[in-house]
Formats: structure tokens, sequence, C-alpha cells
């Protein structure tokens, strides 16, 4: 049995921890005295419109637990690269000469675990990894590939407003804001969403505009359109709030518009799918300035602003 999988992150963004055989007890029968070549994944690098990078800054690391060895290297590269990533087949205990019994779990005796990071100057670096395992033996090749997207902050803005936007003041500090909040872990399981960074008005007030993703699904038997409202609120806007202050002192900008895009369902139905919600924030920027000096709640706050639900205006009540 054989297995593969693959996890490639921003530097701010999730991370996910795979585990896990039984243990058996009987004596090895076999130990590979020297670690080999068992995976070769290919990396392709790509920019926002689909086209190659060129000269890719790569590091990847191999460990061999046993032996107490780190294989590693670095190089650049430009469009495609394959990773001939060394492993050892008595990474964990071995091979026994006798079948598993019924009921037993598999012991894998190819186990390792690459981990690689891609940098380019003037894009978010990346971080990566493959993870091989398998039950057979002898151990064969595997190969694998995958397709990365590397992104520059500029990718973040609508293309039109990123062009058109002539106030480089205004322009610095935005960047600022989006490295900020990328850095500090404002966005916990939101995702910012590529090219939603614009300009808008809304009766007749111009308002920064930034669309995020949320990867929670929640569940819609415990929590109405309402409460997934107020989660988001605490959960994120609270968060993004006090950096928007960085362009506290640009009074071309009324205020900003906040969309974030939730996600229900009826857990107990095995068969339902994802519902979708738009939830918009409307917020002035001089109440967001009275937010961070405590001079109001978030009460507060929300009902000095905007508040729309899939186009509807409402009212959220924190408690």
């Amino acid at each position: 049995m054989k297995k593969i999988a693959t996890l490639t992150t921003i530097v701010t963004a999730l991370s996910i921890t795979f585990s896990g055989c039984g243990t058996l007890s009987p004596t090895p029968r076999f130990f590979e005295k020297e670690p080999k070549i068992l995976l070769e994944h290919k990396i392709e690098v790509l920019d926002a419109q689909k086209k190659h990078i060129k000269d890719v800054i790569l590091k990847y690391t191999t460990n061999d637990e046993l032996a107490n060895k780190v294989f590693n290297d670095s190089l650049v590269f430009s469009d495609s690269y394959t990773i001939k990533a060394i492993i050892n087949s008595y990474n964990r205990k071995g091979v026994y000469s006798d079948r598993l019994k019924e009921g037993d779990e598999y012991l894998y005796v190819c186990d390792s675990e690459l981990k690689f990071s891609l940098s380019k100057e003037g894009y978010y670096p990346i971080k990566s990894s493959v993870l091989y395992y398998s039950s057979d033996y002898p151990c064969k090749i595997e190969k694998s590939s995958s397709k990365i997207i590397m992104y520059k902050p500029s990718d973040y803005f609508n293309h039109t407003y990123y062009k058109s936007l002539l106030d480089k003041n205004l322009k610095n500090d935005i960047l600022k804001y989006l490295k900020l909040i990328q850095q500090e872990g404002y966005l916990a399981k939101s995702i910012l969403q590529y090219n939603s960074i614009n300009n808008i008005l809304f009766k007749n007030k111009k308002y920064l505009q930034l669309k995020f993703q949320n990867s929670v699904v929640y569940n819609s038997i415990q929590l109405n359109k309402y409460d997934i409202g107020k989660k988001l609120f605490d959960k994120l806007i609270r968060k993004i709030l006090n950096p928007l202050n960085i362009l506290e002192k640009n009074n071309t900008l009324y205020g900003y518009d906040i969309i974030v895009f939730g996600y229900t369902k009826r857990f107990t139905d095995k068969y339902a799918s994802d519902k979708k919600i738009e939830y918009r924030f409307l917020i002035p920027s001089k109440i967001v300035k009275k937010y961070k000096d405590k001079d109001i709640t978030g009460q507060e706050l929300l009902d000095l602003s905007i508040i729309l639900i899939d186009d509807e205006r409402v009212t959220l009540k924190l408690q």
C-alpha cells in the first residue's frame, strides 16, 4: 500500500500534521543499510497569470531519523524542477517476516517527509511538504508533481484599480496593511482574495473594498445567518480593523467595505452542500479610529456601520 500527500501554504497560513500507524511486536526481518531515492517530485512554479517564474530559490530537506542524518539542498531553477528525495525504508521498524494478522494495522516501512520552500524577490514565499509512506517491500520509486502559484502583493489588488491608483502614499499604505495582516496572522481561518482590493462608491461615498473567504463551514442547525455574522465579526473583522488605521491619514477614503464569504450547511444531511452567504460591513474610517482608540465598543461600531447579508441590510446584536 502506497500513499502520497502534498501540502502547500503561504508563510502565514495553515499547519497540518499527518500521523499514524499502529505498533507491532515481532522482530524486524530486514533493514535497508543505505537510504535511496524513492520519491521524485516535480515542482512547476507559476505566477498569477499562469506564466512560469524564472530564478526561483528552492530549499528542501528530508530526514533520516534512525541514522540521525538530514539530507538538504538549496538551488535556483526556472520553470520547473524535479526533487529526487532520499528516503529510508527502515525509517519505522522494518519489515516483518509473517503476514499481518487480520485486524492489524499496516506498518509503513518507507516513511519520509519532503519539506521544501520557494522564494523569489517580489513574491510571497511558499512552504510545502510531500509525505510519502508505503507498507510494500521493497519500496518502489514514487513519482509525483505539483503546480504552485506564487503571488506578488499587487496580485491582491483589482488590476484596473492598481493601474489607476496614482496616489503613491495610499498605494504604499495599502501594501503595508497587506503585509501586516499576512505576517501577523490576523486572518486566522480566512484568506484575502486575490484581485479583490478595489475602490468603490456606496451612496456616493468612497470606500476601500476588501474581500475575504472564510474556510469554516457552520452547522445551520445550531447557527442561523445572523449568528454566523456575529462569529465572523469576532473572529475576523475585529482583528483586521486596527491595522486599517495605517490608512487613517488618507482623507480620500470615507471608509472600508469589508466583504466576507461564509458557508453553512445542515450537518445531519450527508448529501447537503455548502451554502455561500455574503456578509458586507461598510464601516466609516472615523468609526474605525474611534474603535481603535477604545472610544466605542464593538456593538457601537456595528450600530454606526452599514451591514448587509446577501445584499439585505440587517442589524447585528453581539449579546
